[in-house]
């Protein structure tokens, strides 16, 4: 699932080699690379916030259009997935923070499959709570605001969640696939407040 961006001189990718890297890789997990294909330098994006590589899976990556902001999810040891945000510098180096964790009660919950607006300004994610209840999670980085959409289907298959934003309609979609297999694609308009 590489992405790249929109100059197209960054690519984004998961895997699993250990030796695509300069430093060493030793943490037997997926990692999120980022590839500059003007360089041909590659460097590892998911670090723990004191730089150190990380010891759980990250996967699926999304990178804005300009490639100065980078997402993914991250399971810890609890088996809970967290999504990430990496902000790139022109170097690559990147600024980490955790940007969803528990719900209001502590519990922890299952955030996975993250999408970047194009644009940089918006996250969207899916969020399942420990009753299994999926919310679609729009995350506004410019007015720090938080839309939750609850899910509209049973889900059978979270994993085929993935949200797509559509830039010139201001809006973001998902297709989710119900219990008896059917594909459903329903979306939300984006009320930008600029």
């Amino acid at each position: 699932e590489p992405v790249i961006n929109g100059y197209g001189d960054r690519v984004l990718y998961t895997t699993t080699a250990s030796n695509l890297l300069v430093e060493t890789d030793t943490n037997s997990v997926s990692d999120i690379i980022l590839y500059h294909i003007d360089s041909g330098l590659s460097e590892r994006i998911n670090r723990t916030e004191e730089g150190e590589e990380m010891t759980t899976v990250a996967r699926h990556p999304s990178l804005s259009g300009d490639g100065s902001v980078a997402v993914y999810e991250v399971g810890d040891k609890e088996a809970y997935r967290q999504i990430y945000l990496a902000r790139l510098d022109s170097s690559g180096t990147s600024i980490l923070s955790p940007v969803s964790s528990h719900d209001e009660e502590g519990n922890p919950l299952d955030n996975h499959h993250p999408a970047i607006s194009p644009d940089g300004r918006y996250i969207a994610y899916v969020e399942e709570s420990a009753s299994s209840e999926y919310s679609l999670i729009l995350l506004d980085l410019q007015e720090e605001s938080v839309v939750r959409w609850p899910c509209p289907v049973d889900i059978a298959d979270a994993q085929l969640l993935r949200p797509l934003f559509y830039p010139a309609e201001q809006r973001v979609e998902w297709t989710v696939i119900d219990e008896g297999g059917v594909a459903h694609t329903f979306g939300q308009n984006i009320e930008r407040a600029d």
